[in-house]
């Protein structure tokens, strides 16, 4: 998807390191090459910001095709489950159907624990899982806790395009 025009110059450096088809990298953008082009800073710095919107809008449009394919994946899977509970509804124990292509079968259902009370069941047969509160940690040493464990740092520096 193109919605802006990117200097063909600065699309040469970034084709070199990403398959175009793909959109697989295959080796590092020449962050110096790209330096290195006569062209102002200003300029490339614009020309890398409308690729990015322009790869920003192809993924969108990505995103929803694939929430059409997950709902159209749904949509198979409840429809085969609602065939499969009718034969199972319907076939006796043992019974067996086959041509030259498929084979259908009955089969006993396996066996499934079902807690109906999960307070009731021992700690032994209860799985925990702990993990840190990193926003009330974030807050507290803020507040000049001192918290063996964990401590504030700064990210990586980001870009804003609009």
């Amino acid at each position: 998807m193109k919605l802006y025009d990117i200097n063909q110059e600065i699309m040469q450096v970034i084709c070199e390191a990403v398959d175009v088809e793909t959109g697989e990298v295959i080796a590092e953008l020449d962050t110096e090459k790209l330096t290195n082009l006569k062209i102002a800073r200003e300029e490339k710095v614009l020309n890398l910001g409308k690729y990015i919107k322009n790869l920003d809008a192809e993924l969108t449009a990505v995103s929803n095709e694939k929430a059409k394919f997950v709902k159209w994946e749904q949509s198979l899977k409840k429809r085969i489950e609602s065939i499969k509970t009718y034969l199972a509804k319907n076939m006796a124990e043992g019974e067996k159907f086959k041509d030259a292509q498929i084979m259908v079968s009955w089969r006993m259902p396996g066996e499934q624990v079902h807690v109906s009370n999960v307070n009731m069941i021992p700690e032994k047969y209860k799985r925990i899982t702990v993990e840190p509160d990193k926003v009330e940690l974030k807050k507290a040493i803020k507040n000049g806790e001192a918290i063996t464990g964990a401590y504030l740092q700064y990210g990586e520096p980001g870009v804003l395009i609009r």
